[in-house]
């Protein structure tokens, strides 16, 4: 992929490796393939190698062959990609190596990016150093020489590299990393990264330019907006030791992690000497993999990590909650956590997150989240990102392999980033709670904008559901996986005597509806028992079942849906969550819910609608809700039946 500058076309060299055949990795060692020359109209490219394990090298439309350790002298006029392959056997190890004619008077860059399609991972030097541990706390002019990451010239929104701003290189995007609370709400301070084409990160790019950076913000009420003061450039130096904490989800949802787990050790290999990495997996349960490893360590464990076959359930606010509570107890400079996730929390049961939002905050610990695919409620993925000073990022399935490079973005972001202070009275109200705030750098070529939010007040987030156990079709049997979360809730229930949860049973299309209500029936008592068992009181569980009428996905077309769907819910009775509801009408089509919501809302109760299947077929339930008490729901329902005619059913 190529740029174009003047009437020339530059490119960095990419050591491009692929296999073919049969040949494994394990049988060629490239001791020496710099895969790029960059040089001058009229100059030859010096181009050798060393391959370990070849019986010879060809060049792709060059006679002959070569030796594994050779090499050649090489003139164009025009920019070249040679394609080199090593033989052994019937197999062959393919590379390529890029000669790049510069235009006249264009200085030469050391650039290398190692590229698989279309992933692109920043390439660490070996030649250059970091000068020390110097903080540059105000904008002034960084050298090359202080980055241990080489440029990139593959096209990328992602952060793939590091390149001194020369003023001739387009910035391409911008991007809000981190929200710096920590001096107070009046003096937030927003962190940011300046990429051109190629995913470079542009050093130096504010320091002799007035570059106009506008600030708007929108509220309900109205929208404010001002200039920016030209921000600082912070940079740490390698010295500067990085917790990196990273939990991957893992439940039954988390089908795409075998496309990008395994080349994790790309990224690994990224951080800087000093950096620890934790890493976790995570469905219902939570397994440590890596334990605050150097990095030389992490890589070593790395290679003999057993990531668990995807199962279960996801417990999101868990997961993020301890992984907070872990990393706060390193002695490392900087930290963050950082989330990989496909689905929705389900199943963390006593935690919120608001739980982890507070500890972030306290600790001074952003969160960042990745989210795969479109199973996600995005929502309070956001809320947690930009409560604890993170950032959140979404990817398609297709575009899975750009995760390896997102974490590469958020790791170097903690150590060199553009800082801007937001104006001290820039809100449009106080009492907005989430505040839309767009940042807009107007560059030479185009207005680059990113858009994130503000939180100022914690804001309650509330999962559709909480899951406790799910069951393999036609079977009532609680699987291993699941003891965990039910000693968790038992324990719970144990130390809170005035708390009362209800447990709800289903079942996916697993027969006729009366085989269904069985099931479902079946598994709440089963999950009862073993919280009886357990030494929780009678008292505190209700349970019902609703067969296979209330199911998450309702076209089950993967396995791993209808697992989902084979449930057992729990729900807690919490005055203060406002837990009990009426079922005031049923509706027969999703126009017909949404007018009888209006309805009811026009006569002053809290109402919408939920889908429902009857006979596999959808119908929809209008419910009131904001009962604290079962008694007051029925009162209400009493009241209701009388006054308009309608039969209600408390829930």
């Amino acid at each position: 992929m190529l740029f174009s500058k003047t009437k020339n076309k530059i490119c960095t060299a990419i050591a491009i490796v692929t296999l073919s055949a049969c040949s494994s990795l394990d049988v060629y060692e490239v001791k020496d393939f710099k895969g790029i020359s960059q040089i001058h109209e009229g100059e030859k490219a010096l181009i050798e190698w060393d391959i370990n394990g070849c019986d010879s090298v060809t060049i792709q439309d060059f006679p002959g062959s070569y030796k594994s350790q050779d090499n050649i002298y090489y003139s164009t006029k025009d920019s070249k990609v040679l394609t080199f392959n090593a033989h052994r056997n019937d197999s062959s190890y393919t590379m390529h190596w890029k000669i790049v004619v510069l235009p006249e008077g264009e200085e030469v860059q050391i650039s290398e990016t190692v590229s698989s399609e279309d992933k692109v991972i920043p390439k660490v030097s070996e030649t250059i150093t970091i000068h020390g541990d110097t903080q540059m706390s105000e904008t002034g002019a960084v050298s090359q020489d202080e980055f241990s990451i080489l440029p990139s010239f593959y096209e990328t929104k992602y952060f793939s590299g590091i390149l001194k701003y020369n003023g001739k290189t387009k910035p391409n995007t911008f991007r809000v990393v981190g929200i710096d609370y920590s001096n107070g709400f009046e003096n937030i301070e927003v962190k940011s990264i300046l990429l051109d084409e190629f995913g470079n990160m542009l050093a130096n790019y504010f320091v002799d330019k007035n570059t106009p950076t506008s600030i708007m913000q929108y509220c309900k009420t109205g929208i404010a907006g001002d200039l920016l003061k030209k921000p600082k450039e912070i940079h740490y130096g390698e010295s500067t030791p990085l917790l990196f904490s990273l939990a991957i989800e893992n439940s039954a949802a988390s089908w795409k992690n075998s496309e990008f787990v395994p080349n994790l050790s790309e990224f690994i290999q990224l951080l800087d000497n000093k950096d620890k990495l934790t890493l976790y997996t995570f469905n219902q349960n939570i397994n440590t993999k890596i334990d605050n490893q150097s990095k030389l360590d992490a890589i070593k464990s790395f290679e003999n990590i057993n990531i668990e076959p995807s199962n279960g359930f996801n417990s999101f606010n868990k997961m993020a909650y301890l992984s907070i509570k872990n990393a706060k107890n390193s002695n490392a400079e900087k930290k963050c956590a950082v989330l990989i996730t496909y689905s929705p929390d389900n199943s963390s049961i006593i935690y919120q997150t608001d739980d982890a939002v507070q500890l972030a905050k306290e600790n001074n610990i952003p969160v960042y989240i990745i989210s795969v695919g479109n199973a996600i409620e995005s929502f309070s993925l956001k809320y947690l990102s930009y409560a604890t000073g993170g950032n959140y990022y979404q990817l398609s399935n297709d575009n899975i392999d750009a995760i390896s490079n997102i974490l590469a973005e958020i790791a170097y972001s903690q150590k060199h980033y553009f800082k801007f202070k937001l104006p001290d009275n820039l809100f449009v109200n106080p009492n907005c709670n989430n505040v839309k705030t767009e940042i807009a750098v107007q560059t030479e070529e185009d207005n680059l904008t990113d858009v994130f939010k503000v939180i100022n007040e914690a804001e309650p987030q509330y999962p559709k559901y909480q899951a406790l156990a799910a069951f393999y079709k036609h079977d009532t049997v609680i699987q291993p996986d699941f003891y965990e979360n039910l000693k968790t809730l038992a324990t719970t229930l144990i130390e809170n005597k005035e708390m009362t949860i209800e447990l709800i049973g289903h079942s996916s299309i697993e027969g006729d509806e009366d085989q269904n209500i069985f099931l479902s029936r079946s598994r709440a008592q089963a999950v009862r028992n073993m919280l009886l068992k357990d030494g929780v009181a009678p008292g505190q569980i209700r349970i019902r079942w609703e067969g296979s009428n209330k199911p998450i996905f309702y076209l089950q077309q993967a396995p791993w849906q209808q697992y989902y769907n084979r449930r057992v819910e729990v729900r807690w009775l919490d005055p203060e969550m406002l837990p009990y509801e009426i079922i005031a009408q049923t509706s027969e089509s999703e126009t017909d819910a949404l007018k009888n919501v209006e309805k009811w809302e026009f006569h002053g109760y809290n109402a919408y609608y939920e889908r429902y299947l009857d006979n596999h077929s959808p119908v929809y339930r209008v419910k009131i809700w904001g009962y604290p008490t079962l008694e007051e729901a029925e009162a209400n329902a009493n009241k209701i039946q009388t006054v308009y005619n309608t039969k209600c059913v408390v829930q």
